[in-house]
């Protein structure tokens, strides 16, 4: 009879590039919690068997805790990229929307420019 919820069948998305090693630590945990009520209900429950079941729950927490570290590390190196792009690209279209403005400038000038009354143009 399992004691505390089936753990891995966590809800991370499938794109992580590190789940299976997540889910690896936290079914590590689960499984030493589960041990450890195995020693409880077995009356194996004494100070160093209890000792022992319970370094190893701290262990597998503590790889747990690694790779969530590892992932948010990840994301937000992703984040600081992802905003270097956006930062890029509103740097490219501000830079093509002055280029537009000036060429449209331009185009007014000579548009202007031909229809001055100094022009010669047949009429």
């Amino acid at each position: 009879m399992s004691h505390i919820s089936n753990m891995s069948n966590s809800s991370l998305p499938q794109e992580y590039a590190y789940r299976a090693e997540v889910e690896k630590a936290i079914r590590k945990t689960t499984e030493a919690i589960e041990a450890a009520f195995g020693h409880i209900e077995r009356q194996e429950d004494g100070p160093i068997t209890m000792r022992y079941a319970l370094k190893e729950i701290d262990n597998g927490l503590s790889e747990v805790e690694n790779q969530i570290s590892y992932l948010i590390g990840t994301l937000l190196s992703a984040n600081d990229f992802t905003a270097q792009m956006i930062e890029q690209r509103d740097n490219a279209i501000r830079e093509r929307d002055r280029l537009m403005a000036m060429i449209d400038t331009k185009a007014r000038r000579a548009h202007r420019r031909k229809g001055s009354p100094g022009d010669k143009s047949p009429g």
